[in-house]
């Protein structure tokens, strides 16, 4: 399994997507000078067209579970007498002609455009893969430290520091629950969650959270934090 350095490839899907159509540009413009041929664009093509399906497939993922949220929190929390709500439809996507060995390509066109005789810096910032930053971020060993605290309509407040990950991934148990629930991404601080409440009484909450690095959850829990909701 391969996956680009970090010192010059974006985390999150919507940057690599937006870095590969750069890339795919300058493939176009620069490719034969640094030894790219026709067969090699024709791929950075398709690995884009993959890139920004995946990244904007994932929007509408989350778009989605958010409705599906809303839908379950109006249905339990609602009223007797409102409205129902609809849930919402489902989703169809379209893959383009995806080839499995996307980031394996990447990583060995970044080498044959380095090995050439004409490569620069100048060119490697065109292509967006000129080293920008330092690769000393070690996942595996990732562990952040979170807070809660209790809002009023069981709403809970965590506050996390995302230092140079992307966000993270939060979990809870509610009311001493057999397991733990994804409560979602979040990529900035303070997050925000919504406990469901159809009893009108407190809950007992746990909360754990995990770094993302793009969409992927890395390193170690943190340390569990216990919060009872203010209906």
């Amino acid at each position: 399994m391969s996956i680009p350095s970090r010192t010059w490839f974006p985390q999150s899907l919507q940057e690599r997507a937006a870095w590969y159509a750069n890339f795919a540009a300058k493939a176009v413009t620069l490719g034969t000078s640094v030894g790219l041929v026709a067969g090699d664009l024709t791929q950075i093509n398709t690995d884009l067209a993959t890139m920004e399906f995946l990244a904007n497939s994932a929007i509408q993922v989350d778009a989605y579970a958010d409705a599906i949220r809303q839908y379950r929190k109006i249905i339990t929390e609602g009223d007797i007498g409102d409205p129902n709500p609809v849930f919402p439809g489902d989703l169809t996507f379209t893959p383009p002609g995806a080839v499995t060995g996307l980031f394996e390509r990447l990583d060995k066109y970044v080498k044959r455009i380095r090995a050439s005789p004409a490569y620069t810096d100048e060119i490697g910032a065109e292509f967006g893969i000129l080293p920008s930053r330092s690769d000393d971020l070690v996942p595996d060993e990732l562990k952040p430290t979170i807070k809660a605290m209790a809002l009023p309509g069981s709403v809970l407040e965590v506050t996390f520091v995302r230092g140079k990950t992307d966000g993270i991934l939060i979990e809870t148990k509610i009311d001493n629950a057999g397991s733990w629930t994804s409560a979602g991404n979040y990529f900035k601080s303070p997050a925000s969650l919504n406990i469901p409440d159809g009893t009108g009484l407190p809950h007992s909450v746990q909360i754990r959270g995990r770094y993302i690095i793009g969409n992927e959850a890395v390193g170690l829990n943190s340390d569990t934090v216990n919060v009872v909701t203010t209906p």
